[in-house]
């Protein structure tokens, strides 16, 4: 796989939101606090390894994202992302493969052109909390990039999905996307956010 290289003009990620850096939140003790995750459900559904390839791409996604992982070392860091979980022989040169295969078909429909590789105006992996009537939500968002003055929230789904099967995560993920868009728009004080889902394992996305 070819990926893109990475030049010195490469835009930088702006520091994170002053509302993130220097956040401070005083909240009721009856308030719960919720992590927006699902993790439980890939175990549940495509069971162990898919919950540790998740993990492993989107630490890739992070790198590539942030410009410290390219062509020349995403290959052999995904290797020893899955070296160090333990597992050796083929079942490395399995999951290096499904590695390799995503990325390929991410850069084949430009996903990993406009979306993956470092844009100005961005962020990857942002954390946030947001508190709602009944709940406090903190949780981390894998891609936001701000086109014009709206901006756009990218989940990546690693786990493969049958087309059948698309209308059950988009439901199911509907409340997970939700949480994001009402932090960001709490975040960066705006009501245009879009959310979308970034299927790797097809190389599709969809609007939620």
């Amino acid at each position: 796989m070819a990926l893109p290289e990475l030049s010195k003009s490469s835009p930088v990620h702006p520091p994170c939101p002053k509302r993130i850096q220097g956040m401070s939140l005083t909240v009721k003790k009856q308030a719960p606090w919720k992590g927006v995750t699902e993790s439980a459900d890939i175990r549940k559904r495509h069971g162990k390894d898919w919950l540790l390839l998740g993990d492993i791409m989107h630490r890739l996604f992070e790198g590539v994202s942030k410009g410290a992982l390219n062509d020349n070392n995403i290959n052999d860091e995904a290797e020893k992302m899955i070296v160090s979980q333990g597992l050796a022989g083929k079942d490395v040169e399995d999951k290096l493969a499904i590695i390799v295969q995503q990325n390929s078909s991410l850069q084949d429909k430009d996903i990993w052109q406009d979306i993956i590789m470092p844009q100005d105006d961005s962020y990857t992996e942002l954390p946030f909390i947001l508190r709602d009537a009944e709940n406090v939500y903190s949780g981390r968002i894998d891609r936001v990039i701000k086109s014009g003055n709206r901006y756009n929230i990218y989940d990546y789904k690693t786990f493969p999905v049958k087309d059948k099967e698309m209308p059950y995560y988009l439901k199911g993920y509907s409340f997970q996307l939700n949480v994001y868009k009402k932090a960001i728009m709490d975040l960066f004080n705006t009501d245009d956010v879009k959310t979308f889902i970034i299927f790797t394992h097809t190389g599709e996305i969809r609007e939620v």
